[in-house]
């Protein structure tokens, strides 16, 4: 569930990026992505912008 992403986004750090989107019938919110937290916290800053670089893929250009 999205609640359980979240969850491992903020508090356990596994993730490093989710793209929530609605579900097909616009019932819900749903996960459409998520990227791995490969970067360590004290990473290069271009380690962090490839992270970024990535999830800015998954986004609407008009968005």
């Amino acid at each position: 569930s999205v609640i359980e992403k979240f969850h491992e986004f903020k508090i356990k750090k596994q993730i490093g990026y989710l793209v929530l989107g609605f579900s097909d019938d616009i019932s819900k919110i749903v996960v459409l992505k998520e990227g791995a937290n490969t970067a360590p916290q004290n990473a290069p800053p271009d380690d962090k912008n490839k992270k970024w670089a990535d999830m800015l893929e998954y986004l609407p250009e008009n968005d």
